[in-house]
């Protein structure tokens, strides 16, 4: 079976140079009612597909459809103009119009595009996502329903550059990533791991002023001891880490109460709340340096911060 011809133009763009060619023609009573009828088709077919629109692609399927059901109009309505502005939306011509739509599917929206980065960011956020461990086969038939106008081989290429697309948009708004596997616990570091850390990243650590206290979110605060050292934690003795700058490089270790919960538990426990601690406030940190510049952070109260030892 045949593929309807790609849909490559988005409507508007198409829509400005339908209408000037029209209103270019727009002589004698033969051009007016073309004019008229088919400006009268697009006006009824916008109120339909109004949350659309910005979104639609148009193919020469759908082009001929406006040109046949204007006509089509135009045959019904002659010289009615009064009438037709006011019932055109429910005539049957009208009505056959957008059920030709959705039966030849000449509209097309570019859903892979839509997609690929929710396939992404939840491949990228769930070690045991859906979608992450979904069959790459899988994922290529699901590009193949998404958009039919392409043929097997196009839909499965551009599900892969849109998800390589959204992977590089992803690595680039990186804050700093870390390794799980590479958490370790020495006597001298406590339970530490390196940060990768992003431009965007260097530069906070370095604007940040000394010795203030200073809110990262509403529960946690921040504390810049030195120029090469930053306490996070909730206020004095509660569990928290401190970032340390060595050189280019940067480490986490957690604070003293991180590392020394007051329970009993034994060493896989430990090592578990250890490691679950310093994994939880370095996300509270990520999640707050991706906010937006211009939140609003008036109505959170400085949250004391335990000047941490650096020993």
């Amino acid at each position: 079976m045949p593929q309807p011809s790609e849909a490559t133009t988005r409507y508007f763009s198409w829509k400005e140079q339908f209408v000037n060619k029209l209103a270019e023609n727009k002589v004698g009573r033969h051009g007016f009612q073309n004019s008229f009828y088919s400006n009268l088709l697009l006006k009824n077919f916008e109120k339909v597909y109004a949350d659309q629109l910005s979104i639609i692609y148009v193919n020469e399927q759908f082009i001929s459809l406006i040109q046949q059901y204007s006509n089509d109009l135009k045959v019904a309505y002659g010289l009615k103009w009064e009438q037709a502005t006011r019932t055109a939306s429910s005539h049957p011509v009208f009505l056959e119009f957008i059920d030709e739509l959705q039966k030849k599917s000449v509209l097309f929206k570019k859903e892979i595009k839509m997609l690929a980065p929710i396939l992404v960011q939840e491949s990228r956020a769930s070690p045991d996502g859906f979608f992450k461990n979904l069959p790459t086969d899988y994922l290529y038939e699901l590009a193949n329903y998404l958009e039919p106008q392409l043929s097997f081989q196009d839909a499965t290429q551009t599900m892969k550059d849109e998800r390589q697309k959204a992977d590089d948009f992803y690595e680039a708004m990186q804050v700093f990533s870390y390794e799980e596997d590479n958490i370790l616990f020495s006597t001298n570091d406590g339970t530490h791991v390196i940060l990768s850390a992003q431009n965007f990243f260097k530069n906070w650590f370095s604007a940040l002023p000394l010795k203030e206290n200073s809110p990262l979110n509403g529960k946690y605060g921040f504390y810049k001891v030195n120029e090469n050292a930053l306490a996070i934690n909730s206020g004095p003795s509660t569990p928290g880490i401190q970032i340390l700058k060595k050189g280019d490089a940067f480490i986490v270790r957690n604070n003293l109460t991180a590392d020394n919960p007051n329970c009993d538990m034994t060493t896989e426990q430990l090592t578990l709340a250890r490691r679950n601690s310093l994994v939880h406030i370095l996300t509270e940190l990520n999640i707050a340096l991706r906010s937006e510049p211009n939140n609003d952070h008036a109505n959170v109260a400085n949250v004391p911060v335990e000047i941490c030892s650096l020993q």
